[in-house]
């Protein structure tokens, strides 16, 4: 494996961490689970998808880096770039589902940021 890549592919994941706790937190999530008037039931499943996202990029950033470090084999190279591929694509479709560009929404640009990095770590 490509250690420069694992080591970008986790610094992509720490940043994308970073930003989903520290500035979608308040920007995107507060105001959703503030909201007057939303059930228990939506707030509770809102609040623990963000926690759950919040785990899975700490994951991202923490099995990249474990793996520069020659602590994960490939395969978990492999499945966290697969899965980073597969939000791409999703958070991709659900922007231009919203009638927003895929480049001026976050999740797409760094999910491709760090998928193009953890191919190029497993393949260069």
């Amino acid at each position: 494996m490509n250690t420069p890549f694992l080591f970008l592919a986790a610094a992509l994941g720490t940043v994308t961490a970073a930003a989903h706790i520290f500035v979608g937190g308040p920007k995107n999530a507060a105001p959703v689970l503030t909201a007057p008037g939303l059930p228990n039931g939506p707030r509770v499943t809102v609040s623990f998808a963000w926690h759950a996202a919040s785990l899975f990029l700490i994951f991202v950033a923490a099995a990249y880096l474990l793996a520069a470090l020659g602590v994960m084999d490939s395969q978990v190279v492999v499945l966290t770039t697969v899965h980073c591929g597969l939000l791409m694509v999703l958070s991709t479709a659900m922007a231009l589902r919203g009638g927003i560009s895929p480049l001026a929404f976050p999740p797409a640009v760094l999910f491709a940021l760090i998928t193009v990095s953890g191919a190029a770590a497993l393949w260069l």
